[in-house]
């Protein structure tokens, strides 16, 4: 099983007006003057022995994912019951679909009202 922490970051109050999971402050000047188009959260995934951190951010519109891998030994043998390879595997596998869900959640959609939606599949075509 994997858990996924959201890192809380209390000690400040949340500056960004657009998101409000955004951890960055906003009202820091090299975040003013570097990335004021920039919002980010950091997410720890575990599985096992297996701790990841990842970095969810928003650029100028475009959501991504990245992570520096924090890993010291990946290893299996028999008769063990720790399996790094599979809680590596759980652990970017869960960072794939929060991820998909990141970008779900950040992509506007489009609705039309149901009368339309009759309206257009009761016509002949």
């Amino acid at each position: 099983m994997t858990t996924v922490t959201v890192s809380a970051i209390t000690d400040t109050p949340r500056s960004c007006t657009v998101y409000a999971w955004c951890e960055l402050d906003h009202t820091d000047p090299e975040i003013i003057r570097f990335a004021p188009h920039s919002h980010e959260q950091q997410i720890t995934l575990t599985a096992g022995d297996v701790t990841q951190g990842f970095l969810l951010e928003v650029v100028k519109g475009v959501p991504r994912i990245e992570c520096s891998l924090d890993l010291d030994e990946i290893w299996r043998e028999p008769g063990e019951t720790t399996d790094s390879f599979k809680s590596l595997s759980d652990v970017f596998a869960t960072a794939s679909t929060l991820y998909a869900r990141f970008v779900r959640e950040l992509t506007p959609t489009l609705k039309r009202a149901h009368d339309v939606t009759h309206e257009l599949s009761s016509r002949d075509v």
